[in-house]
């Protein structure tokens, strides 16, 4: 899970980025099945405590610094029944263990490192893992959130990703089909494309986490 923008958005949060960093350690297979069988021991009650599990298998091996804080966010903005990010879609807890599981399953059978991301969707919350010959995609898809201001939580370290969009949207040329979004200079208006946007490079993960 990461940073939100508004308008299409991937990103890569701390329990994604630890969960990739964890699962390409020369002892992944081991702790990624310790892993496994925390989440699992949840299952009678409902999966619940899985933010204190991600802690203690994920944030304090990669040693992001604040753990309170990621566990804080996790629990407030994505596994609050009472609230949250999406309410209407509670609990989503069980069915964000349940998918992590099956990675974790993956990973371990095969030998393979884990690619994950956080997508906003149009609607819903769903889960997709694909196994390729070289690794384990995991993408975690939600909404929008209601309310994006989650504060004080460890950012990751960026990831290169390109958007590729059928639309016209302001930019400048960095290559033969990319465009690059650029925040204008100050006393300067934005720059216009002409034309259609082929493929943006998001340089940086947007919004905060």
């Amino acid at each position: 899970m990461g940073g939100f923008a508004p308008g299409p958005h991937i990103s890569k949060g701390p329990l994604c980025y630890c969960l990739d960093k964890v699962s390409r350690r020369s002892d992944a297979v081991k702790r990624l099945g310790k892993l496994r069988k925390d989440l699992q021991g949840l299952k009678n009650a409902g999966y619940q405590g899985s933010a204190e599990v991600f802690r203690k298998h994920l944030f304090d091996v990669c040693k992001i610094g604040d753990t309170n804080s990621v566990v804080k966010y996790l629990k407030m903005y994505w596994f609050n029944e009472y609230g949250g990010w999406w309410p209407h879609l509670q609990p989503i807890e069980p069915a964000f263990c349940i998918g992590i599981i099956k990675t974790l399953k993956v990973a371990i059978d095969k030998k393979l490192p884990i690619e994950s991301y956080w997508l906003i969707v149009k609607a819903g919350f769903e889960m997709t893992i694909a196994q390729s010959p070289h690794q384990v995609t995991l993408l975690i898809m939600t909404p929008e959130p209601a309310d994006p201001r989650a504060s004080g939580v460890w950012t990751p370290k960026q990831a290169n990703i390109w958007l590729v969009k059928d639309c016209l949207l302001g930019g400048e040329r960095v290559g033969d089909d990319e465009w690059e979004r650029k925040a204008p200079k100050k006393g300067k208006k934005k720059t216009s494309a002409k034309g259609r946007v082929v493929s943006i490079h998001l340089k940086r993960a947007e919004g905060k986490y």
